[in-house]
């Protein structure tokens, strides 16, 4: 019995054993896949080749998180420099904002395009280009894909849930693509809606990575930073494009963009009388399918610009004179030289604010544009979750504002 018990001791001590040596390998198998995924990223054939025939140079982020291709494609006309271009950034499927914000704005479009899965990205564009001239004309692209914590799938592989446009480019003949695809293009991107996370909860949306990257890249004296799913008003290209090339700028000037949030119903079924002028906004703001964005969610927000005495004033003005002069979540035309976005905020929340703030404490002046605004298509869902996001990192980069600059304690002071 005794020799039984030793034998059956020894057993279990070896059988456990060999399970911590399976789990050892098991585990370093699992590794090896994810940095085989990750790797695949960067194996993508069908990209690669396109970068490299088009003389692409990539760079890697500041953070080293990021590999970052600027200008994977070029706008079709040729500038040299030209006063104002609009700098924005989109993942996978808020590519379909695009064809709307290039027909409300008809000057040049800075975009980054964040994408985990390039080729499919590469479609989607080479698609958006040939479809729409405005496009092809005047949009600049560059991809952002993340290192880490992407998987990998070949672009002719979907889920069955996936939109069905990229299928249809591969399946169609050329006739086909034309007269199906391209005269039906917004619809199929509509498509897009239910899918606006193309990357998972391990990989951040690195927004001020993407805004630096289309800014850096924007080859124009000044630059509007805005997001891809925002409208500019009718003309705005031509206003800001003879303002800032006849007005006598301070070097250190910002202009605000007064911001509005617009009814999707309303949008679809008047699209063709878009964009839309200031003379436009108090009859729809009476009739609530318009208000001051983020109104409903965070009225302290937009209640630092005042728009009440925007509405009221002179719309063949250009500059507004009552300046909000308090650091709220704006959008800006900055001169290409101004501070850019700080990179550590990633996903949403501060991450406009903290310019704002870095702007007013590098001594810039403040004013409102009066004739040129921009407009959301559908009614801002953020939550008051996201506004704390990246709280910690803020407090962070207040701190460090008092130590760079002479008025660095302008947004403790307003804020905190």
């Amino acid at each position: 019995m005794a020799r039984f018990r030793s034998w059956y001791a020894l057993s279990i001590s070896v059988l456990a054993a060999i399970l911590l040596i399976l789990r050892r390998d098991l585990k370093q198998l699992q590794t090896l896949s994810e940095s085989t995924k990750q790797r695949q990223v960067f194996e993508d054939k069908m990209f690669l080749h396109h970068v490299r025939n088009d003389g692409v140079k990539s760079v890697i982020s500041q953070r080293g998180r990021y590999m970052i291709y600027p200008r994977v494609f070029s706008s079709g006309i040729k500038m040299k420099s030209v006063e104002v271009a609009i700098a924005t950034h989109s993942s996978y499927y808020k590519l379909r904002f695009l064809q709307n914000l290039v027909h409300s704005w008809e000057g040049p479009v800075s975009v980054t395009v964040f994408t985990s899965n390039p080729t499919k990205s590469l479609l989607l564009v080479t698609l958006l280009r040939k479809c729409s001239a405005n496009i092809r004309n005047r949009v600049n692209f560059h991809f952002v894909v993340p290192f880490f914590g992407v998987s990998f799938s070949k672009p002719d592989s979907f889920a069955d849930s996936e939109p069905n446009i990229l299928r249809l480019l591969e399946q169609s003949s050329e006739r086909v693509k034309q007269n199906l695809i391209c005269h039906n293009l917004q619809s199929l991107l509509d498509s897009f809606g239910g899918f606006d996370n193309d990357y998972n909860e391990s990989v951040e949306y690195p927004v001020n990575i993407l805004r630096n990257v289309a800014w850096s890249n924007a080859r124009s004296n000044f630059v509007v930073n805005i997001d891809v799913d925002l409208l500019t008003s009718a003309h705005g290209h031509d206003f800001l494009k003879s303002f800032l090339h006849n007005a006598k700028i301070p070097r250190k000037q910002a202009y605000i963009l007064p911001a509005f949030e617009l009814d999707m119903r309303y949008f679809s079924q008047n699209k063709d009388s878009f964009p839309i002028s200031k003379s436009n906004l108090p009859k729809l703001i009476a009739n609530n399918v318009a208000k001051p964005l983020y109104s409903k969610v965070c009225s302290e927000c937009t209640d630092c610009n005042r728009y009440d005495g925007w509405l009221a004033g002179d719309v063949n003005t250009v500059k507004h004179e009552d300046i909000p002069g308090v650091s709220c979540m704006q959008y800006m035309v900055l001169p290409k030289s101004a501070p850019k976005f700080d990179e550590r905020f990633e996903q949403f929340g501060y991450d406009r604010l903290s310019l704002v703030c870095e702007i007013l404490a590098a001594g810039y002046e403040m004013e409102m544009l009066d004739n040129v605004f921009v407009t959301r298509v559908g009614y801002e869902d953020l939550s008051r979750d996201t506004l704390t996001v990246g709280e910690n990192v803020f407090r962070q980069f207040i701190t460090e504002l008092t130590d760079r600059y002479p008025g660095g304690a302008i947004c403790r002071q307003r804020i905190f």
